[in-house]
């Protein structure tokens, strides 16, 4: 889609340089990651599944969509039998629950807000609204508990990070990192931003985790999409989930401070 992209001045005209990379916000497009970093997804799901990781795939923040829309074309396309989950808080237009701890904000993304009807007919404009699609609606504090322990989410394949912020971060990574298979990927969109890093840094000290991190590098020299392959189970210290929820709630999330540890995986 050649569309203008928002910025903080409004409209701007389409700039295929920044849509290659995923460095526009597309007024139109139903993803913001552009097309060499669909490609390179591409290429580390096919590696996945020729390597017969088990598990489903999920991405934890969606926006439009568009990512997870092509993830399940890729499963359809080869015949694939993994569900795509999509999870989001599929805000609409506005919503209590905001991140704190150095976290940054988007100009643009605070009117370009999608709900999840939005989302769904996304997926069925390209014909892959299916049984093999499962939403999971709400703030990750709560829906992610809530999928693992119902058993909606089990063993895990992929594990897709774009929710921008350290508390986020932090919630998908103690409810779900538990869940990815051995050869499985982490992977990360907004590695860049500085809370969101500071959480997976944080994580991987914490779990003495020490898989190399990786990413596609562009021509620009940029490094996107940071990514690790699993090689290890952790055992998760829920301890420090609890007191970093503590400090959420302190500074001012009460509503949200209710962690639970999420049921281990056999």
């Amino acid at each position: 889609v050649r569309d203008d992209y928002i910025g903080q001045n409004g409209n701007q005209p389409f700039n295929e340089g920044l849509r290659l990379l995923g460095g526009d916000f597309p007024a139109l497009a139903s993803t913001m990651i552009g097309p060499l970093r669909l490609h390179h997804l591409w290429d580390l799901l096919d590696l996945i599944m020729h390597e017969n990781v088990p598990g489903d795939v999920i991405e934890c923040g969606v926006w439009r969509g568009g990512t997870t829309i092509f993830v399940r074309g890729f499963m359809k396309v080869h015949g694939y039998n993994r569900t795509v989950f999509v999870a989001d808080l599929f805000p609409g237009t506005s919503h209590p629950f905001w991140d704190l701890a150095g976290g940054g904000s988007d100009p643009a993304a605070t009117t370009a807000k999608t709900s999840l009807p939005d989302v769904q007919q996304a997926f069925a404009d390209h014909g892959l609204l299916d049984d093999r699609v499962a939403f999971v609606p709400g703030a990750f504090v709560e829906s992610l508990p809530n999928a693992t322990e119902s058993g909606q989410i089990g063993r895990l394949s992929v594990l897709r990070v774009d929710c921008d912020f350290y508390f986020g971060a932090m919630d998908v990574l103690f409810h779900l990192y538990g869940r990815l298979s051995l050869g499985g990927l982490v992977i990360f969109d907004d590695f860049t931003i500085r809370g969101f890093r500071k959480a997976v840094l944080e994580f991987r000290a914490a779990h003495q985790i020490t898989e190399p991190i990786r990413g596609l590098r562009a021509d620009t020299g940029q490094v996107f999409d940071h990514y690790w392959r699993k090689e290890t189970e952790v055992d998760l210290d829920w301890r420090y989930y609890t007191r970093m929820s503590r400090r959420r709630a302190k500074e001012g999330r009460d509503k949200w401070h209710s962690p639970r540890q999420a049921q281990p995986w056999h």
